[in-house]
């Protein structure tokens, strides 16, 4: 809580990004089924349906939401203003000692 907006952009695709592509590699191959079909239209369904699927996981919300996010910064959270952060840097949880851990340790980020 209290993250800045690069921060919260960051901190959301680091811990998301493997639920998001596991669920996409989970959909992908239960819309393959489709394709072993003996109809034309079922195969071609199919096929839309395996590509639409990675594309949306791996480029729409890998890359082009977060890259949104980080060009529209404070209208991210329209029509609200969000509070004023407090952490301003990339900082992950807070451990037991209360400091916060890097989220992206050796990322270079």
């Amino acid at each position: 809580n209290g993250f800045s907006d690069r921060a919260s952009v960051f901190r959301g695709t680091a811990k998301t990004g493997g639920i998001i592509s596991g669920a996409g590699i989970i959909m992908a191959l239960a819309f393959s089924g489709l394709t072993f079909s003996d109809k034309l239209l079922m195969q071609q369904f199919g096929t839309l349906l395996i590509v639409s699927v990675l594309y949306d996981t791996f480029v729409v919300r890998t890359i082009l939401v977060p890259a949104m996010m980080l060009i529209a910064q404070q209208w991210n959270w329209w029509p609200r203003r969000m509070p004023p952060p407090i952490h301003d840097i990339l900082e992950g949880d807070v451990d037991a000692n209360g400091l916060a851990c890097p989220i992206l340790k050796g990322s270079g980020l």
